[in-house]
């Protein structure tokens, strides 16, 4: 087989050694990078950023010093172990991928409470870019706290997102456009209001293996779309509220983009109050959005459904917890295949419980 008709190539990369503090003996890091494409190009252009023995010291400088980076000549930032605090955004140059040692010991942490966001990739129209093996961190303490801004058709694997502090709003990414998330954590607890992913523009995001934890004083989306579609496996979105109302996953396409279909697969989502009143709901879908829902466990205080009248959502061989029909205008169409409540009790084509005895 011709490797370069491969979709994922990965080429791992032997980058550096660093000597560590107190010791005259080596360690030797090694970085795998996700490329995409026919026939991608080999990255030869490599910045490593390093607490001793690096080129820089700090990722903003070794992203400044990038000024030629272009889809037949893309680079590579490689982060060593140790936390970089940053009093400005990173802003990801097109065509420029970052890998880090691993989640635990690379660690981006903005720290001045008057910038919102700790990293932004730009749109740079090239899906070959990546961010891996890193944690991304917002508890600067300001009013809007973002981890991760996302403008680009970028790849996200083994990535910690984390949002926290600050007063307003918690967001641990926000997305524009499309891409593939995978091995990924996305945490955003506290605030008024707080979201673990946004996508605010059209694309299709497909998200496996990702891990979603979001508790907000009075208002949480697990997941929160406008436009976009998803196509999410292997995940597991928790969202809770102190006193208010959460979504766990709420996708909205509008009208005149037309109808869209999601799909969620061996999947668990779902949504709780801590205390006080307010509706919580696992999968909320509206604006003329269709879901589909197989092998997954949907829960929720208020409703595990909930779908507006011009929407659908349909589901197989999965677990309903929480009614399917509270809250005013949840009319759309819901479909259940072969599903039960939690409890034994097999659901009608409804998605209702049905009785001992039907």
């Amino acid at each position: 087989m011709d490797i370069r008709k491969l979709k994922t190539i990965l080429t791992t990369l032997v980058m550096f050694s660093l000597l560590t503090c107190g010791s005259a003996q080596a360690q030797n890091r090694v970085v795998v990078i996700p490329l995409f494409g026919e026939d991608p190009p080999e990255i030869e252009n490599v910045v490593v950023v390093a607490k001793t023995g690096g080129d820089f010291t700090d990722p903003i400088s070794a992203m400044n010093s990038i000024n030629d980076a272009s889809q037949n000549k893309p680079y590579l930032i490689v982060i060593a172990p140790g936390t970089y605090s940053i009093n400005q955004t990173l802003q990801v140059k097109p065509n420029v991928s970052i890998a880090g040692s691993s989640e635990s010991n690379t660690i981006i942490r903005n720290s001045d409470p008057n910038n919102g966001t700790t990293l932004s990739f730009q749109n740079s129209g090239n899906d070959a870019i990546s961010l891996s093996n890193i944690t991304i961190k917002n508890d600067s303490g300001g009013s809007e706290c973002t981890a991760i801004f996302s403008a680009s058709f970028a790849t996200f694997d083994k990535v910690t997102a984390i949002a926290s502090g600050c007063t307003s709003s918690n967001t641990a990414m926000e997305a524009s456009l499309g891409g593939v998330i995978s091995n990924m954590t996305l945490i955003a607890t506290g605030g008024n209001r707080a979201t673990g992913l946004v996508h605010s523009l059209a694309g299709s995001l497909a998200l496996n293996n990702v891990n979603v934890y979001v508790v907000g004083n009075s208002e949480s989306y697990g997941i929160l779309s406008y436009f976009a579609y998803f196509d999410i496996n292997n995940s597991s979105i928790t969202t809770g509220v102190q006193n208010g109302t959460a979504h766990a996953l709420k996708m909205k396409v509008f009208n005149y983009v037309g109808v869209r279909e999601s799909r969620i697969s061996n999947s668990t989502i779902r949504a709780f109050r801590n205390s006080g009143s307010g509706a919580t709901i696992g999968v909320h879908v509206s604006d003329e959005t269709k879901v589909y829902i197989q092998r997954s466990t949907i829960s929720a205080d208020t409703a595990s459904l909930f779908a507006d009248t011009d929407s659908s959502i349909i589901v197989s061989a999965s677990i309903l917890e929480g009614s399917t029909t509270a809250e005013t205008g949840n009319t759309g169409i819901k479909k259940c295949v072969h599903s039960d409540d939690g409890e034994g009790n097999a659901l009608n084509p409804q998605c209702g419980t049905i009785a001992m005895g039907e």
